[in-house]
């Protein structure tokens, strides 16, 4: 699934998933991938599994998703030929 941080604190070590598809997803600072001291930012896109938890659905398995700038995301567009799709508004 794909989703995006609504809130995160460090000092708690949780927060909330924003999905499109659904209510928002608990998230714990160990179901972060990855990260020698896990910690996610407010707007951060993410990838995550669903999974039960003791109190209902949370995140696991978490990813942030790399930022890419307009300008880069321009580029991918146009060398994959899709120019003529891609909408500078």
């Amino acid at each position: 699934m794909i989703g995006k941080v609504e809130w995160f604190t460090d000092a708690g070590g949780y927060g909330l998933i924003r999905r499109s598809d659904g209510p928002d997803v608990f998230v714990h600072r160990t179901a972060i991938a990855g990260e020698r001291r896990p910690t996610l930012n407010e707007g951060d896109v993410v990838e995550f599994e669903l999974v039960q938890g003791a109190h209902g659905p949370q995140a696991a398995n978490v990813i942030v998703r790399p930022k890419i700038s307009a300008a880069t995301s321009r580029r991918i567009w146009v060398s994959c030929g899709c120019s003529s799709n891609f909408s500078s508004s």
